[in-house]
């Protein structure tokens, strides 16, 4: 059995399945609207299991976790039947601090179940939804990796660390987005110049980069060791010169299959398990020099874009990896 946590919406996932349906591998999918019902958890040696249902509107199904021979995370979550353990009690200051205590011990369930499933044949962790950007530039650069002369800056003192007359970039730290009346707003990549940087005294923290002229712009999905790269051409165009993600749907970028050198999978290999992270998609700049810059990397990155245009068939790959 093949289980599998991801968003109902999620297209990628829905491709990987397409072929497990075709190599008629048996698998089971879950995400945050199925309530997870935990059974018992047994650990006596030989006999430990831990056995859970899976529960929605529509069915309910029971599995054990020694049926399960692979997982894979793709995002979402697991969402546990712990609050109908909640006690009722005459005093509300009481009520809130024993079920406050009641919720620190199914963190803690919460918490091992997910380690147990990560200890399968498979890829994918949840704790990667909170990657942080600061230390995967530090781990890429002893990796081998160039990467942009980076600030986190606060008030004019500390842009006096900004030369003049050069262009920047800002973007978040932390990759999220503001919901507000059902309207999902996400934070860009933008191009600044520094004079523009602090009109106020101070102002919230904030990352700020050297913007780097490019060549051509790398996405480098990987997966173990197994790294699909593409050249992304989005240098010339004025939506996609800073960040190709600001799509151009009226004039696409020209994208490729890239063949890397055995220096660039070592540096990309290394950098992955030096943040102990079997699967994920990089970027990566190629510099008028022809020298490969770091910017991010992506725990549960999209390849769609990777794959079709360059017929790399990932999700096929990815079926085979959970199958065997």
């Amino acid at each position: 059995m093949i289980l599998i946590l991801s968003s109902p919406s999620d297209g990628s996932t829905n491709d990987v399945i397409d072929w497990l349906i075709f190599q008629e591998k048996k698998y089971l999918r879950i995400c945050s609207k199925d309530l997870v019902d935990l059974k018992i958890i047994k650990l006596n040696g030989k006999d430990s299991d831990i056995v859970l249902q899976f529960k929605n509107k529509d069915s309910a199904f029971t599995i054990s976790l020694s049926e399960i021979k692979s997982y894979r995370y793709r995002r979402d979550e697991l969402r546990f039947d712990f609050e109908k353990y909640h006690l009722k009690e005459e005093d509300p200051e009481f009520e809130k601090e024993i079920n406050r205590f009641l919720d620190k011990q199914s963190a803690e369930i919460h918490h091992f179940l997910h380690y147990c499933l990560e200890q399968k044949q498979g890829f994918g962790r949840y704790a990667e939804n909170y990657t942080n950007k600061l230390i995967s530039l530090q781990n890429a650069k002893q990796a081998g990796f160039i990467i942009p002369e980076t600030y986190i800056v606060t008030d004019r003192q500390s842009k006096q660390e900004l030369k003049a007359e050069t262009q920047y970039i800002t973007k978040p730290v932390a990759s999220d987005t503001v919901s507000y009346r059902n309207f999902n707003f996400a934070a860009a990549t933008v191009g600044i110049f520094s004079e523009k940087i602090f009109q106020s005294q101070t102002q919230f923290p904030s990352l700020i980069q050297k913007q780097i002229k490019k060549k051509y712009e790398l996405r480098i999905f990987h997966l173990d060791e197994k790294n699909f790269a593409s050249a992304i051409f989005s240098q010339n165009n004025d939506k996609t010169t800073v960040d190709f993600r600001n799509y151009d749907e009226d004039k696409p970028n020209r994208l490729v299959p890239y063949k890397m050198s055995e220096e660039l999978e070592n540096s990309v290999n290394t950098f992955m398990k030096s943040i102990n992270m079997k699967s994920g998609s990089l970027d990566i700049i190629v510099n008028m020099k022809g020298e490969f810059i770091f910017l991010e990397v992506n725990p549960i990155g999209q390849f769609g874009m990777v794959s079709g245009p360059c017929n790399y068939q990932i999700e096929k790959y990815i079926a085979e990896y959970l199958s065997n």
